[in-house]
């Protein structure tokens, strides 16, 4: 919609033009559960490092590139290969990046609970970024066989760690054979550290802006947010005419100021954006967000949605109470000001899926189970029981075409008024020629308005004083015995 795409467009121009910098660690596995993507001619494994990074970042972003497999006396994990601004990225960064080895000469273990700590807390150092994790989702810290168990702990942290505010996940099928193992795929995750690497993670998700993977992000969290969007809006209410906004994540109204209506009846679908998840089911509801006038409602019809899977869509008809009491009068400064034009008045809908009941949607599980065969990969997907709900923001604005006639009488009326006041302001200033008779005498004299003046006969005697009000004739105040007035 035209607000969302706006809204990209200048986050993005900040992060990159204004100075404000999203950090972005890249942590690339090295561990002997590697072996394929390190040791097969036909790994396009720092091939793929490479393109993410040049996708995912702007010139300006500040980036770290390390390797990481377990600490240990000879292993530093992550080792970092690489910091600075990604513009400066060396080519050759990875080249002589090789399978680590502990100091028996066994290959490295893996412990990826390990690398996500030491990158908030020690590259990070507690700020905010984003951790992008390359990996064969083998988790083995101390050789330790048992990877799924392993892996299920991993799991956990991302789902329960507050300070992890997104979670995104790209499975990539990659098969291939190494000298010890072999293959199927890897797995790439994308963990916004804070709140900012949070809002910065789903404008690089929502964007597009990453087209090395084919598809559109698994969402491990939040799930609590962003589930529907709301496609072919239609009005049922005659006069009527509504519109997405530009990129599809709001609605606008139009109507005249004459025929503003109480409420709009409104059919439209709603498609699930919670991939990979199917809403089995939830009970929808909405309410205006920024407004608590108690005459307000919105009605939704039917009240539930069912089996609904990933990119799937629900017939519903919505009734919107009109906030009527917030339209501007055709007489405000506010649609005065606009000249004939729209309008707007803004308000924001919470559309709310209450007692949701979550399910991975069986063609995601059945990819993760081709790529990472034997693995519980599918469980980090499955949603926490202890999110109930989840809640779309919708803008909505109501576009009013006002009459022109107020303008007009606005315009003329002040026209009128400041040629009044210029009359006034010239009379005050100009002069005026009057004649009286000052003892039987004739006398002519120039007066302006406010203005005293004595008069004196032909021997110089005083005859009396006239004054010129602001408005009217002049008054005569004779001396006495002596006669003064307007000829």
């Amino acid at each position: 919609m035209k607000y969302a795409r706006i809204a990209i467009f200048f986050i993005f121009y900040f992060y990159s033009n204004i100075g404000f910098a999203i950090e972005h660690a890249f942590l690339v596995q090295n561990s002997g559960w590697m072996d394929p993507f390190y040791n097969d001619p036909r790994s396009r494994f720092k091939q793929l490092v490479f393109r993410v990074i040049d996708q995912a970042t702007d010139d300006g972003d500040s980036i770290t590139v390390a390797a990481f497999n377990q600490a240990d006396s000879v292993n530093k994990s992550p080792e970092i290969l690489y910091q600075g601004a990604a513009s400066q990225l060396p080519s050759k960064t990875l080249n002589s990046l090789s399978i680590a080895r502990k100091a028996t000469g066994a290959w490295a273990d893996t412990d990826l609970r390990e690398a996500v700590g030491r990158t908030a807390n020690g590259i990070f150092k507690g700020r905010s970024g984003i951790i992008w994790i390359f990996t064969n989702n083998r988790n083995s810290p101390g050789n330790d066989p048992a990877t799924a168990e392993r892996n299920l702990e991993f799991y956990n942290l991302l789902h329960d760690n507050p300070s992890i505010h997104r979670t995104i996940a790209y499975p990539v099928r990659m098969p291939l054979v190494g000298k010890n193992y072999q293959t199927t795929g890897m797995m790439v995750y994308a963990l916004a550290y804070g709140k900012a690497a949070g809002d910065a993670l789903r404008v690089i998700a929502s964007s597009n802006k990453i087209t090395v993977f084919r598809g559109a992000p698994a969402r491990l969290k939040p799930l609590d947010e962003e589930a529907v969007s709301i496609i072919g809006p239609k009005v049922r209410t005659p006069g009527i005419d509504v519109q997405l906004a530009s990129g599809g994540a709001g609605l606008n109204f139009y109507f005249t100021a004459q025929d503003i209506p109480d409420e709009i009846l409104l059919s439209a679908r709603i498609r699930n954006q919670f991939y990979p998840y199917r809403i089995d089911s939830a009970n929808v509801t909405a309410r205006f967000a920024d407004l608590t006038d108690q005459d307000l409602f919105i009605d939704v019809e039917p009240a539930g949605i069912n089996s609904l899977s990933p990119g799937e869509e629900a017939l519903v008809n919505v009734r919107i109470r009109v906030p009527t009491k917030r339209v501007p009068s055709a007489w405000s400064a506010e649609s005065i000001a606009a000249m004939g034009d729209r309008v707007p008045l803004r308000a924001v809908i919470d559309l709310e899926l209450d007692d949701q009941k979550l399910s991975v949607d069986p063609s995601f599980e059945r990819k993760l189970a081709e790529i990472f065969p034997g693995d519980p990969l599918s469980q980090v997907f499955r949603p926490s029981s202890r999110v109930k709900a989840s809640t779309e923001r919708i803008p909505i604005t109501f576009f009013i075409q006002y009459p022109l006639m107020p303008f007009w009488v606005t315009v003329l009326s002040t026209l009128g008024l400041l040629a009044a006041l210029l009359f006034a302001l010239n009379s005050l200033r100009s002069a005026k020629t009057y004649t009286f008779n000052v003892d039987g005498d004739r006398q002519t004299i120039r007066l302006r308005a406010r203005q005293t003046a004595q008069i004196f006969d032909a021997r110089n005697q005083l005859v009396g004083t006239v004054v010129r009000p602001i408005f009217g004739a002049p008054t005569c105040q004779p001396e006495p015995g002596k006669s003064l007035r307007l000829s």
